[in-house]
């Protein structure tokens, strides 16, 4: 007679078989990220420090994060030119486990200006009231200035109709033009690859949504000499799993796609998967299926587990739903569903083993026994929601112990503000159209350390001092004042934003025909709206009764905050000002200024327009944003706020410049 075991028994062994199989099938995940990835991110953190010092020996008062970018871009092109794009594809592959990271993470770092809010010095009713009406019309103007100065060069220069013609995204070239394109541009095949497969996407997605079928079809036959079999098979399959409802709109199936990006951003993958998630899904699960490898849907895996279907006894012999690609023959799974799916769930690249035999599966992955339907499930949820779960273990079983021990935030802090972010990002997709989740992360961060402080036996301002120390790598070393302080979770983020704005070589490179070709269009509105912003904003403040140095800090308004705080500091502004302004004409730039782009007929294609003037008066955070919707006016945006800033740091580095605008506003 068989002794059945114990519930409790059942239930941990389940337990423990579920964290091992969570953990085989994301080993190459939880490798990347937390062994790849930080040590990358030191390296670059190490040429960052490496030029600071330099910048630090000569007058000029310029971001090492800026500096880095340009180098980066320009050793990107030099490669090019040399050594060739294929190789130079493989080089920007190895540097993207950091710089890829820091950008699916960027709006994270854009935290620690709004937690630190309450410690900035108290401002009357009437001066924020003059603040707020200062910050929302000339937001307003700027906008409506550069868009159409933006126009008027395409007009002149006789771009117009070619910047909405290019966007590959959404207007599908013919194969003659495809391929003529890919012999006069210097653009590798991997990016042609890309935006074929993007217009694959979208021909079907037009499909679904009413397009005549046969010239789908024609138009697909056309595509697939451009494409190689491993990823025309993989095309054939995504289209029999697409399921739209034929209800659906094509405005409300974008506005998803827009809404869900920033999920499918935290993926671990390539940062081109923040940068074009269609595209690069298809390819990277072409590259998984070359290594013997499958990405497989956890939904669908609970679902097979819920109705019944034992994975481990199917009659294919490969452990959930594994794809032999040796073979090369598609297999479904046992309800039907193709085995490669998307993955809209935060932290999860999807279940990924090799095709083996069950038992030999079991016996590498260390299981007590047979793992049992309640164990894959189990596993299965993991994998869905692993970042929240690594991060809530550290939270739990490291950062409170070590807080509450010695006092020391950082773990803590770090991991709760992590948590809020995934808490931002998970809220339904019409929220987040007007409560932008860096709203959301930072709220519920300033009121987290407040309980923790209290906890301690502290004050909510103890508690964001030791959020922000202000010991960040710049001057961790070798710097007395910072000699017995600690490192804080703001200084962690802020060092981390520094990262962020490097990474933005590699959009800039990926679209550097764009930049080649609209570069004039670029820089001539950032030299005039830049000359705008620094003699027009100071002594126009200063005439309807703001404060002398909340007056200057309206310079940095629209600049990226890495830019915004080194000119404001040269002219001495106020820096909490500037850090909330900065920040906040990005969030407004992402919330409303596609209605606003659209109200001043601004075509949607017209990717030119759009990214010039969202990354002049919304930079880096607009720029992250369009990352995930648009990547091409992403590079075109990325490139207007590093020129845009830049000519503030050079007007800000003229001394005489600099006496001129503090007399305007009666400080000299």
């Amino acid at each position: 007679m068989v002794q059945e075991e114990s519930p409790a028994k059942t239930l941990a062994i389940d337990a423990v078989n579920a964290v091992s199989l969570a953990a085989r099938n994301n080993s190459s995940y939880l490798f990347r990220s937390f062994i790849l990835v930080p040590a990358g991110i030191i390296f670059v953190l190490l040429a960052l420090y490496g030029v600071h010092r330099a910048i630090s020996l000569t007058p000029v008062n310029f971001p090492a994060s800026v500096i880095c970018m340009i180098l980066l871009f320009l050793l990107l092109i030099l490669l090019d030119i040399t050594i060739g794009s294929r190789r130079t594809a493989a080089f920007s592959r190895i540097i993207d486990a950091p710089l890829g990271f820091s950008l699916r993470w960027i709006n994270t770092f854009f935290t620690p200006s709004f937690v630190l809010l309450p410690l900035s010095p108290a401002v009357g009713g009437a001066e924020v009231g003059k603040i707020a009406a200062v910050f929302i019309l000339g937001f307003v103007i700027m906008m409506t200035v550069t868009a159409y100065m933006v126009l008027f060069l395409q007009k002149i220069f006789g771009t117009s109709k070619r910047a909405i013609v290019e966007r590959a995204e959404e207007v599908p070239p013919a194969a003659s033009d495809f391929r003529d394109h890919r012999h006069s541009s210097s653009a590798d095949s991997t990016q042609d690859l890309t935006e074929a497969i993007e217009l694959h996407e979208l021909r079907h997605s037009s499909n679904v949504l009413g397009v005549n079928d046969s010239s789908r079809h024609s138009e697909q036959r056309t595509l697939k000499l451009d494409l190689p079999e491993p990823v025309a098979s993989t095309l054939r399959r995504q289209d029999q799993r697409i399921d739209i409802p034929p209800s659906l709109s094509q405005q409300e199936v974008m506005m998803n796609r827009e809404a869900d990006s920033d999920l499918a951003s935290m993926d671990d993958g390539s940062s081109t998967n923040s940068l074009n998630p269609i595209a690069t899904r298809a390819l990277h699960i072409s590259r998984r299926q070359s290594n013997d490898l499958t990405r497989t849907n956890t939904i669908s895996t609970i679902r097979r587990v819920l109705t019944g279907h034992t994975i481990a006894n199917s009659a294919r012999g490969s452990h959930l739903g594994t794809i032999n690609s040796t073979e090369g023959d598609r297999k479904s799974n046992d309800d039907g569903l193709p085995g490669f799916s998307d993955n809209t769930a935060h932290g999860s690249e999807g279940v990924m083993v090799h095709s083996t035999q069950s038992q030999e599966g079991h016996a590498r992955l260390l299981l007590i026994g047979k793992p049992s339907q309640r164990a894959e499930l189990f596993a299965a949820k993991i994998t869905q929601y692993l970042d929240t779960l690594l991060y809530t273990t550290v939270f739990f079983c490291v950062g409170l112990p070590v807080y509450f021990a010695t006092g020391y935030t950082l773990i803590a802090h770090s991991a709760f503000t992590i948590l809020m972010l995934f808490l931002g990002l998970r809220l339904p997709s019409k929220v987040r159209r007007f409560i932008h989740p860096i709203f959301t992360c930072s709220g519920l961060t300033i009121l987290g350390i407040y309980v923790l402080s209290v906890a301690y036996h502290r004050n909510l301002d103890w508690g964001l001092y030791a959020y922000n120390t202000g010991r960040t790598y710049l001057n961790l070393f070798g710097v007395d004042e910072y000699k017995h302080v600690l490192p804080g979770t703001g200084d962690l983020l802020k060092t981390m934003l520094d990262v962020s704005i490097v990474a933005l070589a590699l959009p800039m490179y990926r679209f550097r025909g764009d930049l080649k070709n609209h570069f004039i269009i670029i820089i001539i509105p950032n030299v005039i709206i830049g000359l705008v912003t620094f003699f027009a904003y100071p002594p126009l403040c200063y005439a309807i009764g703001i404060s002398a140095q909340r007056s200057i800090s309206f310079i940095g308004r629209s600049v990226t905050l890495a830019l915004a705080l080194p000119v404001v500091q040269s002219l001495g502004g106020s820096q909490s000002l500037v850090a909330v302004t900065a920040i906040l004409s990005g969030i407004i730039g992402v919330l409303i200024g596609s209605y606003i782009l659209a109200g001043l007929k601004i075509r949607e294609d017209d990717y030119l327009t759009r990214g010039i003037t969202l990354g002049i008066n919304s930079s880096a955070v607009a720029t992250a944003h369009l990352l995930t919707i648009d990547p091409r006016a992403s590079a075109l945006s990325s490139l207007s706020f590093v020129l845009f800033g830049t000519t503030l740091i050079i007007l800000s580095a003229i001394t005489p410049i600099v006496h001129v605008m503090r007399h305007m506003v009666g400080l000299s």
